[in-house]
């Protein structure tokens, strides 16, 4: 995941102006491993993907869904809590 895109647009994550802001909601990343080669970086990302399957991965590589897919989501589990 890219952190730095949930300051610049929370949509990248499924957020709404609305979920961004409730102070109900705690994010919480951690560091799996810390990989610098790009090319076995991508491939473990993919790899992890493959395994974990987020809810906003759109399932094709590497790729998120859309906009109104993750905020659908997101939605759904945060009301399913």
């Amino acid at each position: 995941m890219h952190l730095y895109e949930l300051r610049k647009d929370s949509n990248y994550f499924g957020f709404t102006e609305d979920t961004i802001n409730d102070e109900n909601i705690k994010i919480k990343f951690i560091l799996v491993e810390n990989i610098e080669d790009n090319m076995l970086r991508k491939q473990e990302e993919k790899r992890l993907i493959q395994l974990i399957k987020p809810m906003t991965q759109s399932g094709k590589s590497d790729y998120q869904k859309g906009v109104e897919d993750r905020i659908k989501a997101l939605t759904t589990f945060l009301n399913a809590e």
